[in-house]
């Protein structure tokens, strides 16, 4: 079976509550507070890609496949990967970044197909960044509210190469598209060791994606002054189809990451 990738993509805010000072110190409140959490999402991927065309009478031709994907299956394939988000925090501002970066391959005889000798090479490479910024509009003793705007950029490249006998055929498929975002963030502390947070999101409205939408949760363990877990669980949604490339895709699944604050 041809392996598919979905790449997708997603964000855990990492703020807690700023320290309260006198009147006349500058509290940290005040000042530039930085975070860097490198994470790993175990994700299921789950629902259909391919390629299509219009036909001579404006119906759509092509090829989609099902996909159902676990992580493990995208480990036992990946070449390179990187996942990690970036934000700062002064008064009631939030600001945001977040990068992954997949590179996988697979490589399978076409026996598998019904040929008799040859190999197919499978080759997927893709990536998502998210950025944009938020502001706070609610605040009590232990929770905050945050309403953001941000775009999320994706892209998907996959390159098949099928080698027989006879010689090699090689075919492209994908695409790459910007998907303006809206969404809410709400962070509670519990105590002085752990914080939840939860985040709402949509967005696409046909400018890249036909539409997107994003739920997660995240419990923070706070370790230090400076470092803390981020222990979290993702539900991310697009439905995209343009440039002969289509890509409608549920991924979801835990997820686990490290902080340092500055």
């Amino acid at each position: 079976m041809n392996m598919k990738l979905i790449i997708a993509a997603t964000l855990a805010f990492a703020t807690t509550s700023a320290l309260a000072g006198t009147s006349t110190t500058k509290t940290k409140k005040d000042e530039w507070q930085f975070e860097f959490t490198p994470f790993v999402w175990g994700a299921k991927n789950e629902g259909e890609s391919g390629s299509y065309r219009q036909g001579p009478a404006g119906q759509e031709r092509g090829k989609q496949s099902e996909v159902d994907i676990d992580f493990q299956t995208l480990i036992d394939h990946t070449d390179a990967a990187f996942m990690g988000n970036f934000n700062a925090r002064k008064d009631n501002w939030l600001l945001y970044s977040e990068l992954i970066y997949l590179d996988v391959n697979d490589k399978q005889s076409l026996a598998n197909y019904g040929a008799q000798d040859g190999n197919v090479h499978i080759d997927i490479e893709g990536y998502v960044f998210d950025m944009g910024v938020g502001y706070k509009v609610y605040e009590s003793s232990d929770t905050e509210l945050y309403s953001y705007i941000g775009a999320r950029g994706m892209e998907v490249d996959t390159n098949i190469q099928i080698e027989t006998a006879n010689g090699a055929n090689q075919a492209q498929i994908g695409s790459d598209w910007v998907d303006p975002l809206v969404g809410i963030h709400v962070i509670h502390k519990l105590n002085n060791t752990f914080a939840v947070q939860g985040r709402l999101e949509t967005g696409g409205f046909g400018v890249g994606s036909d539409e997107s939408y994003l739920v997660s949760a995240v419990l923070d363990h706070k370790l230090s002054e400076n470092w803390s877990l981020k222990y979290f669980y993702r539900y991310m949604e697009v439905d995209y189809k343009d440039q002969g490339f289509i890509y409608n895709m549920e991924i979801s699944g835990p997820g686990m990451g490290i902080s340092y604050r500055f």
